[in-house]
């Protein structure tokens, strides 16, 4: 039982840790948005589009990484909620 309680500890550390990663690139990329919309504004001419072109394709690759990074905790939640469900069955402690 020791070492599923050590697993258990493990795989809710590891939820904590990408919980924080997922909140905080979401926060920075909403920061980097804002100021987005505020340079294209402005920004105008062959290198704007250049520069909106790479950005819409960076915009992409985040949003694709935090579509990954959800669906990687949705399996980690389910993976910590039957580990739990099985320490419960075995007289664990929760």
């Amino acid at each position: 039982m020791a070492d599923s309680d050590k697993l258990l500890q493990g795989l809710q550390a590891y939820r904590t840790a990408l919980d924080k990663h997922l909140s905080l690139l979401q926060e920075d990329l909403q920061q980097l948005e804002n100021r987005w919309l505020a340079l294209d504004a402005v920004y105008e001419g062959e290198a704007a589009e250049q520069f909106r072109a790479s950005w819409l394709r960076t915009v992409e690759w985040f949003a694709d990484y935090i579509y990954q990074m959800q669906e990687i905790t949705a399996i980690l939640n389910e993976r910590i909620d039957a580990l739990e469900q099985a320490n419960l069955l075995e007289g664990g402690l929760m």
